[in-house]
């Protein structure tokens, strides 16, 4: 299981790192692409292939894991870096861990 766990958390890397995020003002679920695309600075990523989520859902779980970071901490400075497809260095391979903490504690894994 934690190999599946970390595997799901390097596809997540690559899709980040491979689509630019343009800011929005609100964070909502791409149905056709499967993506969650947050208002707050987090890497777009993917979740479950059969989830649906709601966007009170999706706003939500964003708000939820965007806050799981310490404010103006290394999390939150790499999470910007990687939506902006700037290279976050060493801290990136770190973040991976970070962000699928949050995701998990904050439900993402459920919906």
């Amino acid at each position: 299981m934690k190999k599946a766990y970390s595997t799901w958390l390097l596809v997540v890397a690559s899709i980040a790192t491979s689509l630019q995020a343009q800011p929005v003002a609100e964070s909502f679920f791409d149905e056709k692409k499967k993506l969650v695309i947050c208002a707050e600075p987090l890497p777009i990523f993917t979740l479950g292939e059969k989830s649906k989520p709601t966007d009170q859902q999706v706003k939500e779980l964003c708000s939820c894991m965007w806050n799981s970071f310490p404010k103006d901490g290394w999390e939150q400075r790499t999470s910007q870096l990687l939506r902006n497809k700037q290279d976050p260095g060493w801290r990136g391979q770190a973040f991976t861990s970070r962000f699928g903490d949050a995701m998990k504690s904050c439900g993402g894994m459920s919906l």
